[in-house]
């Protein structure tokens, strides 16, 4: 089939601060839907990406284009779970 294997890894699960998953099944609202990107800030700043400063308060596309291109995934934390 000449397929390539597929490459994968495993993020940390973003908690709150009952340390349960953020996600809709629980209830949970932590993120402002309405305005994710200082969220998303964050979340890269904890997964030590480090998003400069002034990408705090840009558009979530502006934010997500940043991350994409400059993730690094040797920076990951050796974590399984980050509080948001």
């Amino acid at each position: 089939l000449n397929f390539h294997p597929t490459n994968y890894f495993h993020l940390p699960l973003v908690v709150n601060n009952r340390g349960e998953k953020l996600s809709k099944q629980n209830l949970d609202n932590s993120i402002d839907l309405l305005a994710p990107s200082p969220t998303v800030w964050r979340i890269l700043n904890k997964l030590n990406q480090n998003p400069p400063l002034e990408l705090n308060g840009c558009t979530l596309a502006d934010i997500l284009q940043w991350a994409a291109h400059n993730w690094d995934r040797s920076l990951l934390p050796p974590v399984s779970k980050l509080k948001l």
